[in-house]
């Protein structure tokens, strides 16, 4: 079931990690790593990862880039028949 009409709680405005997240990253100081360039390092790290064969960046650039492979949802067991009887009361 989903959530109610007018749900706001997974709005962009309301996803406070995120927002954090992106604050931290915009204004993130340190040696080697220019103003404002922190997401830029990370994602040069991760690529790097990738070109090296680590299995799991490769994954995330390919999800990233592509978007992630969508979940098969199947029947484990299906019945060999169905059977249906038909009853039309005092006949």
């Amino acid at each position: 079931m989903g959530a109610p009409l007018g749900n706001k709680n997974a709005s962009k405005e309301n996803r406070q990690f995120r927002n954090s997240l992106n604050r931290n990253l915009k204004r993130f100081k340190a040696e080697g790593v220019p103003d404002g360039d922190a997401l830029g390092k990370i994602t040069q790290k991760l690529i790097q990862c990738a070109i090296n064969g680590e299995a799991w960046a490769i994954k995330e650039v390919a999800d990233r880039l592509e978007g992630k492979a969508p979940q098969a949802i199947g029947i484990a067991e299906v019945p060999d028949a169905i059977s249906l009887t038909w009853d039309q009361g005092d006949e």
